[in-house]
């Protein structure tokens, strides 16, 4: 199911396709609903928490002095945004073998 060893979109709406009732492209919208609303809330508010999975937040960056570590050249890199991601407890702990929740 998993395209190179890491989960899909495609992989998402299949998931749900197999569990619900729905035509396979009304999953497809509903999916592309959901990922819409979390970039959407990003771009709006900055922050996004879905509960029990996690947050994303979008930071900012200064510009600061870098090096090209293959010329050891000095380059400036300009201020950007980033989207960071905060595993809620429940996921550290899934991810750490112990289970959802214990």
């Amino acid at each position: 199911m998993k395209e190179n060893g890491c989960l899909t979109k495609n992989d998402i709406v299949s998931a749900v396709y197999l569990k619900s009732d729905l035509k396979r492209r009304d999953v497809v919208d509903y999916v592309e609903y959901c990922f819409d609303k979390i970039k959407s809330g990003l771009k709006d508010d900055g922050k996004v928490v879905v509960s029990g999975f996690g947050t994303f937040v979008v930071n900012s960056k200064k510009a600061r002095k870098g090096r090209n570590p293959q010329t050891a050249t000095v380059i400036e890199l300009r201020a950007r945004k980033v989207v960071k991601f905060r595993a809620s407890e429940r996921i550290k702990s899934l991810v750490q073998g112990k289970g959802a929740g214990e």
